[in-house]
């Protein structure tokens, strides 16, 4: 099941800590934004660097389980003095709340090493080497048997096994962090899933690439709108775009509803189409303004008005979170990108009206393997 995907394309590096439970970074230095891994359907990246405020991470927390994969775009860069050497420098871990377990680290030599972060061994390394200073192949880091005694985790690059071994533990992991120690730290295009559910979801996707859309125009509702603009600029909040001070910008402008169930959707701008879509995202930054809020994403597709999850945040900050839904609720089959721009994309009030919502987008999860898919026309696209 896909418990997360960042994508890191219409936010600031204020934003970024909105879509994670913990973190410890510079927000006005340690983080920025940095074009994406390049390639059709590329946005934006979160770069995190070294400074003194010491050793950062960002951090989701779940639920323990078995099993775990996390994909990502990961390369070492300095900030300000171009290529460099490689270095030692840990940038995944999965732990728990007594601490980490299992990591990935760049090595001295340009490999990339699995870690037993209980133990302080290496379980294995990888015999290729990746360069610094540029977007190296899509890694993902599957580990099961968590809760057994034995451990077998497994890095692949770009799809091909890279290196595999097993460790010692009882433990479970609920949480996965994107670490920064010693040089500067890229990522893009992460996704975070375990074992549970159907498949594909259920276990690695391959490489994959993380497609930003954002509301073009007003669909239907009418929530009244703060910051004197309309209600599809009230949320979009696209990075550097004015008036936003910073993305999501918060309580600049928003929309907020005057009544329970009340819904407001959207068209969406049209996205390149360039693989199979594996699921979609629906992100939204919001907060109650009585301290706690629930909103539901939907999709109105045609006569259906398809609600695709509820999201609940208690507290008076905004905070980013996000729905997934792997097959249409229409069609009972992969979305196409026909269908996620030709249709209305929204939200609508829960448990009460008393909430706001600064930012919503969609991230489309696009596979990077050669496998047939639709752009929502009569003909079949592929590589």
């Amino acid at each position: 099941m896909i418990r997360a995907t960042h994508g890191f394309d219409d936010v600031d590096a204020v934003g970024v800590g909105l879509q994670f439970d913990a973190s410890h970074y510079n927000d006005f230095g340690t983080a920025q934004i940095f074009s994406g891994a390049p390639g059709t359907g590329s946005g934006n990246a979160l770069f995190i660097w070294f400074n003194s405020f010491g050793a950062n991470y960002l951090t989701r927390i779940f639920d323990p389980q078995t099993m775990w994969t996390v994909g990502l775009n990961a390369s070492l860069y300095y900030n300000t003095i171009g290529p460099g050497p490689a270095v030692q420098e840990l940038f995944l871990e999965l732990g728990d709340s007594t601490g980490a377990m299992v990591g990935l680290q760049f090595e001295a030599d340009g490999s990339i090493s699995i870690r037993d972060l209980i133990h302080g061994l290496q379980v294995a390394r990888t015999s290729s080497t990746f360069a610094v200073g540029v977007w190296n192949p899509y890694l993902e880091l599957k580990c099961s048997g968590f809760g057994s005694g034995s451990v077998t985790c497994q890095l692949y690059s770009n799809d091909t096994l890279a290196c595999s071994g097993t460790l010692a533990t009882s433990r479970l992991p609920d949480r996965v962090s994107l670490v920064q120690n010693i040089i500067g730290v890229m990522f893009d295009n992460v996704v975070i899933l375990d074992g549970q559910g159907a498949a594909p979801w259920n276990d690695r996707l391959g490489p994959v690439r993380l497609t930003t859309i954002t509301p073009a125009a007003n669909g239907t509702g009418s929530w009244p709108v703060t910051g004197g603009v309309a209600a599809y600029s009230a949320v979009w909040d696209q990075l550097g775009r004015f008036p936003d001070a910073q993305t999501p910008d918060g309580d600049t402008t928003y929309l907020a509803p005057v009544a329970l169930g009340a819904q407001q959707t959207f068209q969406l701008g049209s996205a390149a189409c360039y693989g199979l879509i594996l699921g979609i995202s629906a992100n939204m930054c919001f907060r109650g303004t009585s301290g706690s809020a629930t909103v539901d994403a939907l999709l109105i597709e045609g006569a259906g008005v398809y609600d695709l999850g509820s999201l609940s945040w208690t507290g008076a900050a905004y905070r980013t979170l996000q729905v997934f839904t792997g097959l249409s609720p229409a069609s009972g089959s992969y979305f196409n990108d026909a269908e996620i721009a030709g249709n209305l994309w929204g939200f609508k009030t829960n448990t009460s009206p008393d909430l706001r919502v600064t930012q919503f987008y969609l991230e489309k999860i696009v596979s990077l393997r050669n496998v047939p898919y639709q752009c929502g026309q009569n003909a079949n696209y592929s590589f």
